[in-house]
C-alpha cells in the first residue's frame, strides 16, 4: 500500500474521530458457571443471601432448617438453637443474618461462618408473626414487618419497622401508618448502597414503595410508577430502579423496566427481550423479573421466560439502571432452569439461584465472578482558611462553680494542662487547668460555655506529653452550621472505616464527625454525616478549639 493511500485512510480517520464521539466500550459479558450443589433435591429455596465469608438459604417457611455454605457446592443446615420456623434472611459485610421464630416470638440470628450464631430477641413483634421481612446493608439491619390484622376491613393499616447498627441489639423501631393494606404476605425489604427500599406487590392498583436513609424514617417512593404490581426494587449509586408488572392483572399484564435518580421523577427505561432464536426471546407479557441487585456499578435482575409449554431463566444486566440487556441463555445454560428466582452475593462472586427444568425437584445454581465497583471520589471542598483558637484558662471569666476531681488526663487531647474530670456525677473531657490558677479547672460544653471546676483534690502528677504531640481539637464549628464536640462514646459501628470521633448539635440539623481532621490545608476538613451510618463526607471546618 502506498504512502498516499496510507496518508489518505489517516485523514480520514482523523476526520472521523472530529465528527463523531468514540462509542463507551461495551461491558465485558460475565462467566457464569454452572454449580454442582449438594442441596437436597426437595428443598423449595425462597430467600438466599450472601456475606463476605458465604451464603444463607431460606429452605421454605414450612421447615425449621436453613442451609449455609462458604462456596455454594457444600451446604450444611443452619439449625441455630432455638429456631422454630424460618421467615427471612439477610447479609452484609461479615456477616449473615437469619430472621425467624423461637419461643416467646420473633428473633434474629447473626454468624459469620453460617456454623455459629447468636441471637437476639424482636422486642415488640406480634406471637408467632410470620408477616416480617429482614435486610442488611452498609446502613445497618432492618426488620420490616405489618401491623395487627383488621378484621373490619380484612387489611392492615402500618408498617413497623427495627433497626439495628449490627444486628446484634435492635434498640429503635418505628411505625410506618399507611392505611389499608393487603398484609396477607410480608413486605419486601431491601439494602442499598445509602439506606433501604420497603414494598408491597400484593393486591395493589397503585404501587407501594417507600425509602429510608436510616430504616426508620420513610418516604414515599412510588409516585410516578405506572399501575400495576412492582414486582422488585433496588438502588445503588443514586440511582433506584424498579421492574414492574404494568396494566390490569384482569387482563393482561407486561414486563417493564423504570428508573429515577436522586431527587428526579420515575422514568421508563428499556429492557432487552432476547433475541431468536435463542429460546425465552417471547412478548413482554410472558417475561417476568423476580429480583435485582446491585451489580458492580449497575444492575442485574433475574426472572423467567414462560411459554404455553415451560419456562426458562432470564437475567437482564444494565450498566445505569435505564438500559437493560438480556444474557443469552443457551449459551449460558439458563435454558435448564424454568426459572431464576434470587441472586446472593459474597466477597467475590455472585450467585443465582432457580429451580430445575424438569420433572426432577431441585435448586441449580450459577456462579460468576463479582465486578468491580469504581471507587466514590469527592470533591474537597473550599473555604477560608480555619481559625484555630487554642484555649487558654487564663481570663476566663469563671461562673457557677461546682466542686469536681480531676484524675486522670484527657482522653481527647495530649495537652499536659488538659484532664479527664467528674463534676457532679458526670464525666467531662476535656477540662483545662492553669498554674496560675492552682485548685480549679474549666471544662468547656460549648464555644462561649462552659464549667468551672473548684476541685476537691490536687490535681495528679503526669508524663509530659512529646513535644511532637498532636493537638487534637475538641470542638469544631463546620460550615454547615453544626458544632461538634469531641467524645469517647464506643457504641457506634465505623463509618467508611472510621471511628466516631465528634457528637454534633447547636446551629444545624445535628450528625457525627468520623475520624481526625485534615489539617494539612489551610482549611481544615472533617469527615460529617447527618446520620450515624453515613455517609461521611468532607465538609469545611470554620473554627477549631483545641
Amino acid at each position: 500500500m502506498g504512502a498516499g493511500v496510507l496518508r489518505g485512510l489517516a485523514l480520514a480517520a482523523l476526520l472521523l474521530a472530529a465528527c463523531t464521539a468514540a462509542p463507551e466500550p461495551a461491558p465485558r459479558p460475565p462467566r457464569w458457571t454452572k454449580v454442582a450443589t449438594d442441596l437436597p433435591e426437595d428443598v423449595t429455596v425462597t430467600h438466599v443471601a450472601g456475606w463476605d465469608g458465604g451464603l444463607v438459604a431460606a429452605a421454605g417457611f414450612d421447615q425449621p432448617v436453613a442451609f449455609a455454605s462458604d462456596n455454594g457446592e457444600r451446604w450444611w443446615p443452619a439449625a441455630p438453637d432455638g429456631l422454630t420456623q424460618v421467615i427471612g434472611v439477610a447479609g452484609h459485610g461479615g456477616n449473615g443474618y437469619l430472621l425467624g421464630l423461637r419461643a416467646g416470638g420473633a428473633a434474629v440470628w447473626r454468624t459469620d461462618d453460617g456454623r455459629r450464631w447468636e441471637s437476639t430477641p424482636l422486642e415488640g413483634a406480634f406471637p408467632e408473626d410470620t408477616a416480617l421481612a429482614v435486610a442488611a446493608g452498609p446502613r445497618g439491619v432492618v426488620v420490616a414487618g405489618y401491623g395487627p390484622w383488621d378484621a373490619t376491613s380484612s387489611s392492615r393499616q402500618d408498617v413497623r419497622t427495627w433497626h439495628s447498627r449490627d444486628g446484634r441489639e435492635f434498640d429503635r423501631t418505628s411505625v410506618l401508618e399507611l392505611g389499608e393494606l393487603d398484609g396477607l404476605m410480608p413486605p419486601q425489604l431491601t439494602a442499598t448502597s445509602d439506606g433501604f427500599l420497603l414494598q408491597d406487590v400484593w393486591g395493589l392498583d397503585t404501587p407501594f414503595l417507600h425509602g429510608s436513609r436510616n430504616g426508620l424514617d420513610w418516604h414515599d417512593l412510588s409516585q410516578g410508577l405506572p399501575k400495576g404490581a412492582l414486582v422488585v426494587a433496588a438502588g445503588a449509586g443514586g440511582t433506584t430502579v424498579a421492574l414492574t408488572r404494568e396494566g390490569d392483572p384482569a387482563l393482561a399484564v407486561e414486563l417493564g423496566a423504570w428508573y429515577r435518580r436522586a431527587g428526579e421523577n420515575w422514568r421508563s427505561g428499556s429492557i432487552d427481550l432476547g433475541e431468536l432464536p435463542d429460546v425465552g426471546a417471547l412478548p413482554r407479557s410472558q417475561q417476568e423479573a423476580r429480583d435485582v441487585r446491585p451489580w458492580g456499578d449497575g444492575f442485574i435482575a433475574v426472572g423467567s421466560a414462560m411459554d404455553a409449554y415451560a419456562g426458562t431463566g432470564a437475567v437482564w444486566i444494565s450498566a445505569d439502571g435505564v438500559t437493560w440487556r438480556k444474557e443469552p441463555v443457551r449459551d449460558n445454560g439458563f435454558d435448564t432452569a424454568s426459572e431464576f428466582t434470587a441472586i446472593a452475593a459474597t466477597a467475590g462472586s455472585v450467585f443465582l439461584f432457580g429451580t430445575r427444568r424438569s420433572d426432577d425437584a431441585g435448586v441449580v445454581l450459577w456462579r460468576a465472578p463479582a465486578p468491580p465497583v469504581t471507587p466514590t471520589t469527592t470533591t474537597t471542598p473550599h473555604g477560608p482558611p480555619t481559625r484555630v483558637v487554642d484555649f487558654a484558662l487564663t481570663g476566663q471569666e469563671l461562673h457557677s462553680t461546682e466542686q469536681g476531681r480531676c484524675a486522670a488526663p484527657s482522653r481527647i487531647t495530649a495537652r499536659d494542662d488538659a484532664w479527664s474530670c467528674r463534676v457532679m456525677e458526670s464525666d467531662f473531657d476535656p477540662c483545662f487547668s492553669s498554674p496560675d490558677e492552682p485548685g480549679r479547672a474549666f471544662c468547656p460544653t460549648g464555644q462561649d460555655n462552659g464549667l468551672a471546676v473548684e476541685l476537691t483534690a490536687p490535681l495528679p502528677a503526669r508524663t509530659p506529653a512529646p513535644p511532637d504531640a498532636p493537638r487534637r481539637p475538641w470542638l469544631l464549628e463546620l460550615a454547615t452550621g453544626e458544632v461538634c464536640t469531641a467524645t469517647t462514646h464506643e457504641g457506634y459501628q465505623p463509618v467508611d472505616g472510621l471511628a466516631l470521633s465528634m457528637i454534633c448539635a447547636d446551629g444545624g440539623a445535628g450528625g457525627y464527625v468520623w475520624g481526625e481532621v485534615d489539617t494539612s490545608g489551610s482549611t481544615w476538613i472533617a469527615r460529617f454525616s447527618h446520620d450515624e451510618h453515613g455517609p461521611a463526607e468532607p465538609t469545611a471546618v470554620i473554627t477549631a478549639y483545641r
